[in-house]
């Protein structure tokens, strides 16, 4: 082997643990990018809400219920992997942890709302719930 082959073989290595560290799926979520998820968090309730009130006037079909809930939930479930997928910035944690959180109980509520589409009393108690995540999510992102 020739003195020239190893440094190359040295810098193939290298180069092979900086694609596999850059293939991980792990990145730092800055602040203001945390802001951002937290608002798309809040914009995705605000829409269940309207959404809610909509069904509750009795206007779509029930196609059209379990369609919009269906894109609603894999909106909320993308969010959810950001974070879970992303290392936090320092003091941050807590943030993360709350949105998530309050993201699952999101799409829970979007579960129930096609089987409880007839059910004025249900749809009125999950519009509450939405109302208190909307008012946590609001919490967490003052506290970036």
């Amino acid at each position: 082997m020739s003195i020239n082959a190893r440094p190359n073989k040295v810098l193939i290595s290298l180069l092979w643990v900086v694609v596999l560290a850059g293939c991980s799926g792990t990145s730092t979520l800055s602040k203001e990018e945390i802001r951002s998820e937290v608002k798309s968090a809040l914009s995705l309730a605000a829409e269940t809400t309207l959404f809610i009130d909509y069904i509750r006037q009795s206007r779509p079909t029930r196609r059209y219920i379990e369609g919009e809930a269906s894109y609603l939930r894999d909106e909320v479930k993308d969010s959810v992997k950001q974070f879970e997928k992303a290392l936090p910035e320092t003091g941050t944690e807590n943030s993360i942890n709350t949105c998530k959180a309050q993201l699952q109980l999101l799409d829970r509520e979007l579960s129930s709302v096609p089987v409880e589409m007839g059910n004025a009393d249900a749809l009125a108690a999950a519009k509450e719930r939405i109302s208190e995540i909307r008012n946590t999510l609001e919490k967490a992102s003052s506290a970036l």
